[in-house]
């Protein structure tokens, strides 16, 4: 059987394989950590063989065979990625951060033994215009391995977030990792419910685009210039309402010392919240007397 639109498919996961590079160029000049530069490095390799499969495919399905073992065993390991970094944005009590988090790489390896064996794919087909594999006798392991490194991946950046409220920067990372991530993950995981049914979904196009969409969004709001996550929702809606306000201003005097109260009634709520609503915690911490803080509060009804 033939692939219609064969070079579509080829060019379609080059895109995100470019961003990703340029992310892990930038990864590295800030010096961000191993794990992200694992992890993008992971994304790289699964959209790059999956363009060099259906190029391939054009010459040889045998070596299109090879390129798609590769993109398989690049998914293998990208799992265990995902899960160890969920794992390094943790608070540095849990226990996983004091034991060296290199052993869950057992698990894929051992999934790579298996494929070189011959157990986790059969045969490959063409099937809904897309390149597809027959599954092998130990085909659900890596299933399975998918569903469980995705859970405890979403369970320990949830835990991170509500267990980490003092500690500001740990909060942003893992929120940064949640809406970059999380999405991709819940899509991997319908992809693998739905794999041995009738309404399997082939990845030519989904894997592309949801990389696409985690790379782009991770970029962005981990960026300096996006607004500090770790505040909560509803202190951002309250910016995002300020920032209304200062649009529609027609910046007169008088209007610019109206918005200017409305800025430090905001950072007052913000920094009562930080402090437990504790005065003299919350006077320290924004270095003005206790007794100015409460005439604020009184002014401001808070």
């Amino acid at each position: 059987m033939m692939i219609n639109n064969l070079w579509m498919y080829a060019a379609l996961p080059m895109v995100p394989a470019v961003l990703c590079v340029f992310i892990l160029i930038r990864l590295y000049k800030r010096k961000m950590g191993n794990h992200y530069i694992k992890l993008f490095s992971n994304l790289v390799l699964m959209n790059f063989s999956q363009a060099i499969m259906y190029v391939l495919f054009s010459f040889s399905v045998k070596a299109a065979g090879y390129a798609a073992d590769a993109y398989l065993i690049a998914a293998y390991f990208f799992f265990t990625h995902l899960m160890m970094t969920s794992i390094f944005l943790s608070d540095r009590k849990n226990i996983f951060i004091n034991i060296s988090s290199d052993w869950l790489y057992a698990f894929p390896l051992l999934l790579t033994f298996l494929h070189f064996n011959g157990l986790m794919v059969e045969s490959y087909r063409v099937e809904q215009n897309s390149l597809m594999h027959n599954d092998g006798s130990f085909a659900w392991c890596f299933d399975l391995y998918i569903m469980i490194s995705n859970i405890l991946t979403i369970y320990f950046l949830l835990r991170n977030v509500k267990h980490c409220k003092k500690q500001r920067m740990t909060v942003s990372k893992n929120l940064i990792a949640i809406i970059s991530f999380i999405p991709l993950i819940i899509v991997f995981f319908i992809v693998v419910a739905l794999s041995s049914t009738k309404y399997a979904i082939p990845v030519a196009v989904i894997g592309p685009t949801i990389t696409f969409y985690t790379a782009l969004s991770f970029y962005y709001i981990s960026q300096e210039r996006v607004i500090d996550l770790s505040i909560g929702g509803r202190f951002f809606w309250d910016r995002l309402k300020l920032a209304y306000k200062l649009l529609e201003t027609d910046k007169t005097k008088a209007d610019m010392r109206t918005f200017h109260k409305h800025i430090d009634k905001q950072f007052i709520k913000e920094a009562l919240y930080e402090n437990d609503r504790q005065i003299q915690a919350t006077a320290d911490y924004l270095r003005i007397n206790h007794t100015t803080l409460r005439n604020k509060i009184k002014e401001y009804s808070l």
